[in-house]
Order: C-alpha cells, then structure tokens, then sequence
C-alpha cells in the first residue's frame, strides 16, 4: 500500500544524498511540501518507525474492503478513531489511483497522437503544426 501512495519513494532505492535531502535520518535541510503540509522528515518515516501500528492499520484496511471490521459489532462499536483513519486512507488511495489514471490517459493520447498523424504532441497538449521544410533540405533532398 506504501507503494501505492508513494511510488517514488522506496527506502531500498535511496541514495544517501536522497535520504538526506528527503530527511530519512534527520530533518531535511529543504522542507518538502506532502499532500498540502510542510514536512521536514520522510512521509515514510512514520511507517518505518511505528510498522506494528500501520501494519494493524492496513490489516484493518483490507479486511474492511472484505466486508469486516476488527471488533464485534457495528461502526460504532469500532475505536473511536478508526472510522477517520480508514477514511484518511480511502481518500490517499483514491487520489493516487486519480493520479495514476491520469499518467495513463495522457500515454493513450500522447500513442494516440503519435499513431494518427505521426505528430508528437507538445508539453501543452497541441500537436505540432506541419513540419517545414528549408530551401536546403530540399536541394540535399532531405525530408
């Protein structure tokens, strides 16, 4: 699940000048902007030094997406703040999945694009215009 809310950030990957700079083992000399708050640490961070609690928490996760909750009885027999957590989490994996839909729609238009006229579009989304060309390629009868 970590993979899926932070794609790009795999601690077995890390470069040492990447973990000093993401604040891995101490605060980082930047302060990075996460999901709308200045951190100063890893967003990882808190999963690497509590595992057993998120572990629980993912447990949790998953087996409410199978129709069960972890305690006898309904959502208000539940801890009190369960319900929020399980939400927090609902809503990370639904924009991280809107964010993966969105890399994947761009792909299929960039192929799309590329298939249809041979033109790659631009950066902001226009296709090229047709493709001019000199005096001096003509003469060397380059196309």
């Amino acid at each position: 699940m970590g993979q899926i809310l932070l794609p790009k950030r795999r601690c077995q990957d890390c470069s040492a000048a990447q973990k000093t700079e993401w604040g891995c083992t101490s605060d980082a000399p930047v302060p990075q902007l996460f999901d709308g708050k200045t951190l100063r640490r890893c967003p990882l961070r808190g999963l690497l030094d509590t595992p057993d609690l998120f572990q629980e928490l993912f447990t949790a996760w998953q087996w409410r997406e199978k129709g069960f909750l972890p305690e006898q009885g309904a959502w208000r027999d539940q801890p009190a703040k369960l319900p929020w957590l399980l939400d927090v989490m609902d809503r990370a994996i639904e924009d991280a999945r809107d964010a993966e839909r969105k890399r994947d729609e761009s792909r299929r238009t960039r192929a799309a694009a590329l298939k249809k006229g041979g033109q790659r579009p631009t950066p902001a989304g226009m296709t090229g215009g047709p493709k001019v060309m000199s005096d001096r390629h003509r003469v060397l009868g380059i196309s």
